[in-house]
């Protein structure tokens, strides 16, 4: 409860935190990217990729009738991914399909992370892309995109950042945390000056490939290097940010467990 009070002034004039819709465009939802693309191994005359796999490693081996496979729940192990594959617009929407790619960015969140399972609250992909169960964050100030994807992918898969996200999420099942795009929109993010930037992006490059586990390991040294980094950006008590790791792992949502 203490470290929600982080994000309560959320928005106020001299409050650390923004919400995300004011430094970002945010989506469109997964749900309007399936509904106008199919997965593809092969491109086509427009060359759109997309992140439709969960599992990064592996991904499942579900095939769904027309094709494509697909698993529900948001799993990516690291912060830097390559796109799962080529998209292509359906036929008879493809004049929308155009219109959405649009939006496409590098950086992506999830919009229904199961806390159980998941294991990224952000991922940055090679190059701009659409996803299916991940909703592009495109940075309005186009001349710092750069770093600024780079430390908000570090903020948000810390755990500063993943309680900002369930600050704003609507739990609607114990492991399950729906995302609404507004309710997105509304994720508090940092201000953050010129060297928090070029200093959180740095911390980007040194861990993008490194494995996060899930957040019921509290021990995640990937995540503690990210905690630590977004702690000292931010001026927040790194002890504090300790102790919220620890709550973390043990919320039943998280375990799938209860408290004993």
């Amino acid at each position: 409860q203490k470290q929600m009070e982080w994000f309560s002034n959320t928005g106020k004039k001299d409050d650390m935190f923004i919400p995300l819709t004011e430094a970002a465009e945010v989506g469109p939802a997964g749900q309007a990217v399936r509904g106008l693309f199919i997965l593809s191994e092969h491109p086509d005359e427009l060359g759109y990729e997309g992140v439709w796999f969960n599992d990064q490693a592996n991904p499942p081996n579900k095939i769904r009738s027309n094709g494509t496979r697909w698993h529900p729940a948001p799993t990516k192990i690291c912060m830097e991914v390559e796109p799962d594959g080529y998209i292509h617009p359906k036929p008879k929407f493809k004049r929308n399909a155009v219109k959405h790619w649009e939006k496409r960015s590098r950086l992506l969140i999830p919009n229904k992370p199961s806390l159980s399972s998941f294991a990224t609250n952000a991922i940055r992909t090679t190059v701009p892309v659409l996803g299916s169960a991940w909703v592009p964050v495109r940075y309005r100030a186009a001349p710092d995109r750069l770093n600024w994807e780079k430390a908000m992918c570090v903020y948000l898969n810390s755990t500063i950042g993943i309680l900002a996200t369930l600050f704003r999420s609507s739990p609607y099942k114990l492991i399950l945390h729906k995302m609404s795009l507004e309710g997105q929109r509304q994720i508090p993010v940092p201000r953050l000056s010129d060297y928090q930037l070029e200093s959180l992006a740095g911390v980007f490059e040194e861990t993008k490939h490194r494995k996060l586990e899930r957040l019921r390991n509290r021990n995640c040294e990937t995540r503690m290097t990210l905690d630590r980094a977004a702690a000292e950006a931010l001026g927040l008590d790194a002890d504090e940010v300790d102790q919220a790791r620890r709550h973390l792992s043990r919320e039943p949502g998280v375990t799938e467990k209860r408290h004993r």
